[in-house]
């Protein structure tokens, strides 16, 4: 797990390391995403390099409208999912988003 750690936070750079798993990204935040087979969780943060689809916490997700098309900031668990169309999707599982940065 260290290892793919490691090589993610080589690809993301506007990305910056916190505890181990955990990374905080600055973005443009899109709701409202749809694709093709549903393979997406419906919600995408575009940074310099990479677009992330982000899980969103019932929290946020309340709050989503505040958010869209904004720059935003947030922090959160990387995960990596198989998928059909997209082999390896990046999602962050979300624990905090802020306005900025």
């Amino acid at each position: 797990m260290k290892s793919l750690w490691i090589f993610f936070s080589f690809l993301c750079v506007s990305c910056q390391s916190l505890e181990e798993g955990k990374i905080r990204v600055t973005g443009d935040f899109q709701s409202g995403v749809f694709a093709i087979g549903g393979e997406t969780t419906g919600y995408e943060l575009k940074a310099k390099r990479k677009t992330y689809e982000l899980l969103l916490p019932d929290a946020i997700r309340r709050e989503k409208e505040k958010f869209h098309r904004k720059k935003v900031t947030v922090e959160g668990k990387l995960l990596e999912q198989d998928g059909v169309e997209i082999r390896k999707r990046l999602i962050i599982k979300v624990e905090k988003m802020d306005l900025g940065y």
